[in-house]
């Protein structure tokens, strides 16, 4: 009987100590198997810091090209991270970042790529992120951006939309017909500053006194000089005698503010497309990353 129930307790040991290990097995498999969400957090802070300035927030594009598209892998950026593109103003962080923090930087830019078709979520670059689905524009939060009248700069500001708003630069109403909501968010509201319409070409005036202006011009008459003066915002509509005007010189550049991608949030951008595209439909992340 002493025999039977030692081999009965050395049993239990055995099969206790057969959990335990199985249990911790499991463990170290769980945190093998978690997405690394830590680096991609550290990943986000580092492009905070270093990139936005350039490729605007969550990589959309400013003043350096939008960071969205197959080749943005984490190889590929870890690589570009490091190197830097020789005859661009993309700098080497390679030494001054170290081998981990561009790692996690590469993470970071590698999630934000659109996931393809077919579940909820998937891997992309060794990170798990969300379809970009889940993220959309919406009409009528679009609206409330750009007649948005507790910001200086807002759309309407210079742009009028269904006969509502400032007439400095062109309507859109009709202007947005025909484009996709990818040219929508590169050419109108990314990178705005790049493609500047003949008509609304800014101008040095210059009067005789040697006052100088820089507007946009508008509808003159009755011997007089009108101009939208844009050193301020809203701009302010001028009129001066034509006989005044010593000169008027045109000026390179726009008006149009070139950050809008680090003003507005990645959401508020997609809201903006979708009101511009005058659509009853939500404009997702990927029709203006990948649409035509």
């Amino acid at each position: 009987m002493r025999n039977s129930k030692l081999l009965l307790r050395l049993g239990l040991v055995v099969l206790g100590c057969a959990l335990v290990d199985t249990v911790l097995t499991v463990q170290t498999s769980v945190k093998a198997a978690t997405p690394r969400q830590e680096q991609i957090e550290s990943g986000r802070t580092l492009f905070v810091a270093n990139c936005k300035m350039c490729h605007g927030d969550d990589g959309v594009g400013g003043r350096a090209p939008t960071l969205r598209g197959p080749k943005f892998t984490a190889p590929f950026v870890r690589k570009t991270t490091e190197e830097g593109r020789p005859g661009t103003l993309m700098p080497k962080f390679a030494p001054r970042l170290g081998a981990g923090q561009i790692e996690d930087l590469a993470l970071f830019v590698s999630s934000l790529q659109p996931v393809p078709s077919g579940g909820d979520a998937a891997k992309v670059g060794g990170a798990v992120v969300l379809r970009d689905s889940v993220l959309t524009g919406d009409p009528a939060a679009g609206r409330g951006v750009f007649f948005n009248r507790a910001v200086l700069d807002s759309c309407h500001v210079c742009h009028s939309y269904d006969g509502q708003g400032g007439r400095v630069g062109p309507n859109l109403t009709n202007r947005m017909n025909g484009r996709s909501p990818r040219e929508i968010f590169r050419r109108i509201v990314v990178v705005p500053h790049r493609s500047v319409d003949p008509a609304y070409v800014r101008v040095r005036i210059t009067t005789r006194g040697g006052v100088k202006y820089v507007g946009i011009r508008a509808e003159s008459g009755n011997g007089e000089f009108h101009f939208y003066d844009t050193a301020s915002l809203p701009p302010v509509l001028r009129a001066i005698p034509k006989d005044d005007v010593a000169s008027v010189v045109p000026v390179a550049g726009s008006p149009m503010p070139s950050d809008y991608a680090t003003r507005l949030s990645l959401k508020q951008l997609l809201d903006l497309v979708a009101f511009l595209k005058s659509g009853s439909s939500p404009v997702s992340l990927t029709d203006v990353l990948v649409g035509g």
